[in-house]
């Protein structure tokens, strides 16, 4: 057995016991630092600042057609980043980056919440 604050108790069982291998790895989650302009409106261009931390340390090993790309929300609009961000734009690891985009249908607002997510496919 396993014990680990985060996981809880966690139970493995292998056929034999050389044939076992866990690998655990803890991580940061990116944060998001700013909008700029912080005003955005539909069709406007926008940049979001970001520190994706240990995200691009872990999406390895992948084919060219399965390179990652940022899917970020703004107030649930997607930013379009189709014209400025390839497979070939790289972000540095624990240092402040942005990726300009295009701001989707978004309604009239004072406040929205950002996300973002890394993903391959």
């Amino acid at each position: 057995m396993i014990a680990n604050t985060d996981l809880g108790a966690q139970t493995l069982e292998c056929a034999t016991k050389s044939k076992c291998h866990v690998s655990f790895r803890k991580t940061h989650t990116p944060v998001i630092y700013y909008l700029s302009p912080p005003v955005v409106y539909y069709e406007s261009m926008t940049e979001i600042w970001f520190d994706p931390k240990y995200t691009t340390q872990l999406i390895q090993d992948l084919a060219a057609d399965e390179m990652m790309f940022i899917n970020t929300k703004v107030g649930g609009s997607l930013l379009d980043f189709e014209d400025n961000v390839s497979h070939e734009t790289t972000y540095s690891s624990y240092y402040r980056n942005f990726a300009r985009g295009q701001v989707g249908e978004l309604p009239v607002g004072e406040s929205y919440g950002i996300s973002m997510q890394w993903e391959t496919g």
